[in-house]
């Protein structure tokens, strides 16, 4: 897998800002989203159901915490600042959809 470092030295896949930007709101849902940011590092585990790629404690199962995540990035996480608006509204919602709660 290609990489590139962001700004605060993690790594996120190569190509990956430049997909989104190019992603209009018309035609960016949650889930072309998802796939173009994050299923290289989210894709369902063999323990998990189909469809289905996060195990969250109930207490993370709320779109200001996957705002958050998605925006602000995490240890090991990249951030995507340029997630946001509408955009990051949709794919906060396909993430709420596609887990399981703890």
């Amino acid at each position: 897998m290609n990489e590139q470092s962001n700004t605060m030295g993690h790594s996120q896949p190569a190509g990956a800002g430049r997909l989104l930007q190019r992603l209009h709101p018309a035609d960016s849902d949650g889930e072309a989203i998802f796939q173009a940011a994050c299923v290289e590092c989210h894709s369902p585990g063999d323990d998990m159901p189909a469809n289905m790629y996060f195990s969250l404690k109930q207490e993370n199962t709320n779109p200001t915490y996957i705002a958050y995540k998605s925006h602000g990035g995490g240890i090991t996480m990249p951030k995507f600042p340029n997630i946001k608006g509408r955009k990051l509204d949709r794919l906060v919602e396909y993430v709420l959809d596609h887990s399981l709660r703890k």
